[in-house]
């Protein structure tokens, strides 16, 4: 139990705390995006922090400020004025970008949490006026409807499956939920090829494709989030789309949690997703077939980009329980993500010796290409992965990634790749529309493009079983050595 102090031997601060000053903050602890303004003496400042006492803002104002003079302060966002008074200037600070300078009223102190309050009203008025203003000119009526039958759809198996509408002491089975998915899957079938055709047209067309996104995001997501899955491929919580956590709990069975209509949610989740686990497989298969290619090498060079948590690497691994020499280089932009498949891969690792080694490099593939940071830090590979990289890459610079691994193959190397094939069936309206999750489908010529400029490359493209997915070989022929 600690010891109380008598109050005489109560202490206080030292050095220079022993003036007390009231807390500042930056701007950004306590506002999001747009900060409020400072206007001093009629021009606009931006603001650096804020106490109960003062100000400090920086600008390119023309206006002539020196130290003790006292002009009119206002905080303000838009027309609204958060605060107002008088102050003195304290300080004037010259930088590249105009004067930085400090103010402290001279009359009453800020109210902070009036200040933040208003502030925040501001923020809900102004988003009233844009959601009001989105209602003027709404997508086309053959959409409304569309988003309309697909959320008939989705309630009809709700009143199925709802508890409050069952008997409290009986529930439904499994076999109910599966009966409904099916019957919720052949329905959702034809108005999902209506919708990928709608989105296909509007794909060029920002502004119509946000009034598009705007209204599914508030008339289907939040039906479908109520799905820890759906909700999880909505809300991004690690800052990305598709992250590593959300493909994990994809690929794992088991009974779903929650009540029969988020079960089913669940599975309608990983049915419209199942490429992402798919693809694993999908990749580890032709790692397999490449390693018995190469298998005469001392020392097996691997390295995966952009990859997460390599996913396919650790089912190579997994799948191989063999002591073979192989180096691993894995690389992604999410450190977490480099840390789950360095722990899931720990034990192979002790297990095989110094006959397995991982290295991980938190880097985004931009620092791997022309001119980047880390600009030949791939050489020497022997087989090159990016699972996912193209389907977030647009033409040019899918192509440019492509010619930059080509780059960093010994010959006779192989890179493996994939890319969402776009047909009217696939489910890109699902995580385009409903979860804001943007990736480019294409066609097979289209693959078959981007490595069109690779100098004598040996090109190979192939669906996948369930035709939602390309592989995309590219293998550097031998000859380049001699030559």
């Amino acid at each position: 139990m600690p010891q109380i102090r008598a109050y005489e031997h109560a202490n206080g601060a030292h050095g220079r705390r022993i003036n007390y000053r009231a807390p500042r903050y930056a701007a950004r602890e306590l506002f999001e995006t747009p900060f409020p303004i400072a206007v001093v003496a009629g021009a606009p400042f931006t603001l650096c922090d804020i106490s109960r006492t003062g100000v400090s803002a920086i600008g390119a104002a023309a206006v002539d400020l020196s130290e003790g003079q006292t002009v009119p302060v206002q905080l303000r966002l838009g027309e609204s004025m958060l605060h107002g008074g008088t102050a003195a200037i304290t300080r004037v600070e010259p930088t590249d970008i105009g004067p930085k300078i400090g103010l402290k009223f001279v009359e009453a102190q800020v109210d902070l949490d009036g200040v933040v309050r208003r502030y925040r009203q501001e923020l809900l008025r102004a988003h009233l006026a844009r959601s009001m203003a989105d209602l003027e000119k709404p997508p086309s009526d053959g959409f409304r409807l569309l988003v309309s039958d697909i959320l008939n759809a989705l309630r009809s198996c709700r009143e199925v499956l709802e508890p409050r509408r069952i008997d409290r002491d009986f529930m439904p089975d499994g076999t109910i939920v599966e009966e409904c998915l099916e019957a919720l899957a052949a329905r959702l079938g034809p108005l999902g090829e209506q919708a990928n055709l709608r989105l296909e047209s509007i794909l060029e067309d920002p502004s119509e494709l946000a009034r598009c996104k705007k209204l599914v995001e508030r008339i289907l997501t939040p039906e479908l989030t109520a799905s820890p899955l759906w909700a999880r491929a909505y809300d991004k919580p690690l800052n990305y789309p598709g992250d590593y956590l959300l493909i994990d709990r994809l690929g794992q069975g088991g009974a779903d949690e929650g009540s029969p209509y988020v079960r089913l949610l669940e599975r309608l989740a990983r049915r419209a997703f199942a490429w992402a686990v798919r693809r694993t497989d999908l990749i580890a298969d032709a790692l397999v077939r490449e390693m018995h290619q190469q298998r005469g090498l001392p020392m097996l060079h691997i390295a995966s980009v952009g990859g997460g948590a390599a996913a396919e690497i650790v089912e190579l691994i997994d799948r191989l329980r063999q002591a073979r020499p192989i180096r691993l280089t894995l690389t992604d932009t999410d450190v977490s993500a480099l840390d789950h498949a360095h722990t899931r891969l720990n034990e192979e690792v002790l297990r095989a010796g110094n006959r397995l080694s991982i290295a991980c490099l938190n880097a985004s593939y931009t620092e791997f290409m022309e001119g980047g940071e880390l600009e030949g830090a791939l050489l020497g590979q022997h087989i090159i992965v990016a699972p996912t990289l193209l389907d977030y890459l647009r033409h040019r610079a899918a192509s440019q990634l492509l010619d930059a691994l080509y780059a960093s193959l010994e010959p006779g190397g192989l890179i493996i790749a994939s890319c969402l094939r776009s047909h009217p069936g696939s489910t890109r309206w699902m995580s385009e529309l409903v979860c804001d999750w943007s990736m480019i489908h294409r066609e097979r010529d289209e693959v078959l493009a981007l490595a069109s400029g690779l100098a004598k490359a040996k090109v190979d493209v192939r669906l996948d079983r369930d035709r939602d997915l390309y592989l995309l070989t590219v293998r550097k022929p031998r000859a380049l050595a001699a030559a």
